[in-house]
């Protein structure tokens, strides 16, 4: 039983291993491929230098829009958590004096 559970392991963490070595190889492709691509690009060097900066501007400003999204929605959802936290704790100070009321009342 443990010999089997072992040898299961073992095979798992073979295949884990094959699938990051083929990912690593696809990797290193695309990147190969985007070097030749570069070098052998119709494009002169000064308006690669231009393509390449236009996409990383345009990565840049998606990614500077998603985080101010997420910030957005980051506050908006502090905001109601403050709002419910207040309106929790209203509520129990109303009960709270609803009670000292009522304890008031049965001992005067």
């Amino acid at each position: 039983m443990q010999y089997d559970q072992t040898k299961n392991d073992i095979q798992r963490a073979e295949a884990a291993q094959n699938i990051a070595t083929e990912i690593g190889l696809i990797m290193l492709a695309a990147i190969a491929g985007a070097a030749i691509g570069l070098l052998f690009a119709p494009a002169s060097g000064k308006e690669t230098r231009k393509e390449i900066k236009t996409l990383f501007t345009r990565m840049y400003d998606k990614m500077n829009d998603s985080i101010e999204d997420s910030a957005k929605a980051v506050r908006k959802a502090a905001k109601q958590t403050s709002r419910s936290f207040d309106q929790t704790i209203d509520e129990i100070h109303a009960r709270a004096n609803s009670i000292k009321k009522n304890l008031n009342s049965k001992f005067n």
